[in-house]
């Protein structure tokens, strides 16, 4: 007799998980503004919850009794929370993204909304237990900030199982901005820091561990590791000066250069000085990046908007030897 009603349980359960997996899915689905709507108006249902739930669990019961003054108390304070949730932008932070600042917007519009409610509850002298405000704002953050985290993570737990797997190579300031870039899409999933600084061996940074450059053959098996994304980058400004038409000369870019440079960064036409390089200017440039060794990744998305006769020159154009080394850049937003 138990075998069958164990067994029928179990299925009722999977098939409420998956009705409620249905759900998530057309409602991520949903065009923004409907779900701002929902969200909303879901937000008000856990408010009316939260102050019913505040009163019950003060009196240990559920026999007790409002009167008018006490409903008017709770229809003004889920008419004002909706106006403080609003106004403090709850429902413009896509949920699946929310970060820190989302969540102190969570908690300061729950605090406000828990001083109106106290305030009614003063001014009206409604008949009610003078803790419930305290209690109604814990319940409140359960409902409106922990429905928010378990939509969150079963959207990036959705994610993370179709992405593929990456290693960052580089835990410093470069890593941790492409480890906020990839959190942004869903092409990939950082599994894992690599970085040959024993300071940060071991430690946990923005969430993930930070490992030895000799567990990188481990990390890789182990995770199914698609690709080593690297991020050891440290940018180098060269200022340009106005008596130079707001140009890199090649003397000001061999000064920038080290042992670790890899690549420069070209502009050409450049904005917003509108600084364009000649042909000479480009080979003498060129001809240093080709004598040490460094890559060229010329952006010339502005190649069309040239006047007073100037002549524009591809970087690529300059020979075999400077086309192999170069990463070009373009488009046709600046064009058509």
């Amino acid at each position: 007799m138990l075998e069958p009603v164990g067994s029928f349980v179990s299925r009722s359960f999977s098939g409420a998980a998956r009705n409620l997996k249905d759900i998530f899915e057309k409602m991520i689905e949903l065009p923004r503004n409907i779900k701002q709507a929902c969200l909303l108006s879901l937000d008000m249902v856990f408010v009316t919850a939260a102050m019913w739930s505040a009163v019950a669990l003060r009196y240990g019961h559920l026999r007790f009794q409002l009167g008018p003054v006490e409903y008017a108390c709770a229809a003004v304070t889920v008419v004002v929370s909706a106006m403080v949730f609003l106004r403090l932008g709850l429902y413009r932070a896509v949920i699946r993204f929310m970060g820190q600042q989302a969540i102190w917007a969570i908690i300061t519009a729950v605090s406000y909304s828990s001083l109106v409610l106290g305030a009614t509850i003063f001014f009206t002298q409604a008949h009610v237990p003078r803790s419930m405000p305290f209690i109604y704002w814990g319940l409140a953050m359960l409902g409106i900030g922990g429905t928010r985290l378990v939509v969150r993570a079963y959207y990036q737990a959705k994610l993370r199982s179709l992405s593929e797997n990456v290693i960052i190579y580089g835990a410093g300031e470069s890593g941790r901005q492409l480890l906020t870039a990839l959190y942004h899409g869903d092409k990939y999933h950082a599994v894992a820091f690599v970085d040959d600084d024993a300071r940060v061996q071991r430690s946990v940074i923005n969430g993930l561990q930070v490992a030895r450059p000799e567990d990188l053959d481990q990390l890789i098996a182990q995770h199914d590791i698609t690709q080593v994304l690297l991020a050891k980058g440290v940018p180098v400004i060269v200022p340009t000066r106005e008596e130079n038409g707001f140009r890199m000369t090649p003397d000001e870019f061999r000064a920038a250069l080290s042992f670790n440079t890899k690549a420069v960064i070209l502009n050409n036409p450049s904005n917003p000085t509108g600084a364009a390089y000649t042909r000479d200017d480009l080979e003498e440039i060129c001809e240093i990046a080709a004598e040490e060794g460094i890559f060229i990744i010329a952006d010339e998305i502005y190649e069309k908007l040239v006047y007073d006769g100037f002549r524009f020159t591809s970087i690529a154009s300059l020979g075999p030897r400077v086309k192999q080394r170069t990463i070009l850049i373009n488009g046709v937003s600046k064009v058509l």
